[in-house]
């Protein structure tokens, strides 16, 4: 028997390629089968280059290719690859609703990673044409894109969709690996507003000469986030402007702090303007929060289910953060990390910090950086704790 089988639904298709789904009888899994029509011969050895390269490349966020071969009668390349669900993400996202920020960061950081690990490979391999897959919450590169093939050999029209996103140098030529950013931010663009760029060109040739002129589509006012909107203009600028993916990888905007992704905490503090700032630092970040308004409801909710962390304000009515610290520890919430928060120097506060049970401590004003610290250091205090009772 042979390892892969296709079947003959479709799951996708496009002008140069259609997408079967498949099984791989060896691992017990689901593959796609992608048929490539060669249009001519002049194409082949371009991708069969590019085959080899992309075959080469194994990453968490890239759609790997497992094996392939050409079929000289019928004149067409057969793929086997990961399968992913087909469709653009812009569609994707449409179906699937709200998409909260952290999300949409999170993907950003997953692309960039996989752009990043691209450009480093020898070759040189540039993507051209950034599509992705998205299942279960992962998001993929799609390297496999032949529609630059058959172009750049002048028997195909460029349809106007690909044309919305691609970069002024893919069209006009030379480009290097700096198309890939230009088509990172179109990606970041879609996914962050859900509309076609450039759909306000109502002609071929408008849309042409807006793009080759480096005129950035009217959806980029639709990105309500300053510091992505800001990214997204620099990744639209001219190839010798735009920033590397690993220069995009080092701002703030994509930085996170891996530990912290799906924590699910506790804020308790009696001021709601406190409260609402250190839940929506939190929340940027990927944790889960559940704000609280007395330590009643600090009880209540740890009953129902586990919890990471509680952040409490030390200064509170009828139980302060010390008191309530004390108390947790007595019923036995030996695991979970205590931070206090004050507007005192915690040097005035070591004693009794140590004296309640209480793993760490922030002063006010504070950052997301102060609370990442402070966690590092609860979370090393009760890894210590665990280790004296054992």
């Amino acid at each position: 028997m042979h390892r892969y089988s296709r079947s003959d639904e479709i799951l996708g298709s496009s002008e140069f390629k259609s997408v079967y789904s498949g099984f791989d009888h060896q691992q017990g899994v689901a593959i796609a089968w992608s048929v490539i029509d060669l249009k001519s011969g002049d194409c082949t050895d371009q991708l069969v280059r590019t085959l080899q390269l992309i075959q080469r490349v194994e990453h968490d966020h890239i759609v790997r290719i497992h094996d392939w071969f050409l079929d000289p009668d019928s004149g067409k390349m057969h793929v086997v690859t990961d399968l992913f669900r087909p469709g653009n993400l812009r569609d994707l996202l449409k179906a699937a609703g709200t998409i909260d920020e952290i999300v949409l960061r999170r993907w950003g950081c997953d692309l960039l990673t996989a752009i990043s690990f691209v450009h480093s490979l020898d070759g040189p391999l540039f993507i051209r044409n950034l599509r992705m897959g998205n299942d279960v919450g992962v998001i993929k590169l799609d390297l496999l894109s032949v529609s630059f093939l058959f172009t750049s050999h002048g028997y195909a029209r460029e349809r106007v969709e690909a044309i919305r996103v691609m970069s002024p140098e893919h069209l006009l030529g030379p480009s290097d690996e700096k198309v890939d950013i230009y088509g990172f931010g179109m990606v970041m663009l879609e996914a962050a507003t859900r509309l076609q760029p450039y759909k306000e060109c109502s002609t071929v040739a408008s849309l042409y000469d807006k793009v080759t002129h480096f005129q950035p589509p009217k959806a980029l006012g639709e990105v309500k986030d300053k510091g992505l909107r800001d990214i997204i203009k620099r990744t639209l600028l001219r190839a010798c402007e735009r920033p590397s993916a690993h220069e995009l990888l080092n701002l703030p905007y994509f930085r996170f702090e891996p530990s912290l992704w799906g924590m699910h905490v506790v804020v308790i503090d009696d001021d709601p303007v406190n409260l609402r700032m250190c839940t929506r630092l939190l929340e940027k970040e990927g944790v889960t929060v559940v704000p609280c308004n007395t330590f009643n409801e600090v009880i209540a909710l740890l009953s129902t289910r586990a919890f990471a962390a509680l952040i409490t304000d030390i200064i509170m009515p009828m139980m302060n953060g010390f008191e309530m610290s004390a108390r947790l520890r007595q019923l036995r919430y030996s695991s979970l990390m205590i931070i206090g928060i004050s507007a005192q120097e915690r040097k005035d506060l070591d004693e009794r910090m140590a004296e309640s049970g209480m793993d760490a401590f922030v002063q006010k004003p504070f950052t997301f950086e102060n609370l990442r610290v402070a966690f590092t250091r609860a979370r090393l205090r009760r890894t210590s704790s665990a280790k004296e009772v054992a």
